[in-house]
Formats: C-alpha cells, sequence, structure tokens
C-alpha cells in the first residue's frame, strides 16, 4: 500500500506556483482572504480590496522571505484560522486540478482563486 501511494505522488505533475490567494464570502456577508502558505489573512467589505491588500501583503511576505533566506519556519505555515482552513480544504481538490491545466485564475461559485508564479 505505501509503495502504491510513494508511486502516485511521485508521478504527480508538480505546479509551478509559490502561493494560492484564496477570496470567499463569509457567512456575515464579508469577504475575506487568505494566502497558502504563508497564513497572511485580510477581511474587508470588499472583494477588490481584500485582493488588493493581500497582493501588497504577499509581494512585502516574499521580498521579507528572500531577505531571510526563505527560512523554512515562514515559507510554510499551516493556516490558523479555522473559517479559512475548512474553505481550503473544501476547495482545495478541484483548485489544484485547475491549477495542473494551467488555469492560474479560479472563479468558483463561491470563491476566487489566484495562483502566485515564483519570482
Amino acid at each position: 500500500m505505501i509503495s502504491l501511494l510513494k508511486k502516485k505522488i511521485a508521478s504527480a505533475p508538480t505546479l509551478d506556483y509559490s502561493s494560492f490567494m484564496v477570496i470567499y464570502q463569509t457567512d456575515d456577508a464579508t469577504w475575506r482572504g487568505f494566502v497558502v502558505p504563508f497564513d497572511i489573512t485580510y477581511e474587508s467589505e470588499s472583494k477588490e480590496t481584500v485582493q488588493t491588500v493581500l497582493n501588497d501583503m504577499i509581494h512585502s511576505y516574499v521580498e521579507a522571505l528572500r531577505q531571510y533566506d526563505n527560512p523554512g519556519h515562514l515559507a510554510k505555515v499551516p493556516l490558523s484560522d479555522e473559517q479559512d482552513n475548512k474553505k481550503w480544504s473544501r476547495i482545495s481538490l478541484e483548485v489544484l486540478n485547475q491549477l495542473k491545466n494551467n488555469i492560474p485564475k479560479i472563479q468558483g461559485s463561491d470563491y476566487y482563486v489566484e495562483a502566485q508564479s515564483p519570482a
């Protein structure tokens, strides 16, 4: 069983993206966004505001990672918010399947994902 799993993982295509920005509307009608694997989050009344702020935060975070030689404990941080974790768990398979087909911007029924290419 383990060898089959290893073979399946080895044959899986690699994705050439450094992070994924996910934006979704919460139950209280605000917009929330998070970035995998950095655990950067932001919430606002506007989807566009969340997207703009997260893009700026991603840029700053990546610059800081470079400055400190990409420390592993900061380059891959698990999501700390339970609501974000639930959303990512629910959509991640669908998102990763789209990304395998080189579709870096995905508009789902209740979310938007934008994959960031490594600089």
